[in-house]
């Protein structure tokens, strides 16, 4: 999840159009990957109670197709408005592939 501070902590400045204040941001990466055939996705976000799961699709190369070998970070970020979640306070944000896997678990303040 990016916060202010930590998005500062490896970027100069927040992105344009970001409000911390008001908003969170999930950020799901899938690492360092050899062509631009790799894509990631948030697909659903929902929160349970004290939990937000946040489901993650991964997206392969077609097979039989050509790409240019080159480095790439494939990501996927999502703004949320704190106001829809509910309830606030100590949330646990929960990332999972698409078929049930969890992939991180974190804990975060959101508070109003």
């Amino acid at each position: 999840m990016l916060t202010e501070e930590n998005y500062q902590k490896y970027y100069h400045g927040a992105p344009k159009g970001a409000d911390f204040i008001q908003n969170v941001y999930l950020l799901a990466c899938w690492g360092i990957k050899p062509n631009p055939g790799y894509k990631i996705s948030i697909s659903q976000i929902a929160q349970h109670d004290w939990e937000v799961i946040i489901k993650i699709k991964f997206i392969e190369p077609e097979p039989l197709k050509f790409y240019p070998q080159v480095v790439t970070h494939p990501l996927m970020v999502a703004e949320v408005a704190k106001a829809a979640l509910s309830p606030r306070g100590l949330l646990t944000f929960i990332f999972v592939a698409e078929k049930g896997l969890e992939l991180a678990r974190l804990e975060n303040n959101v508070s109003p």
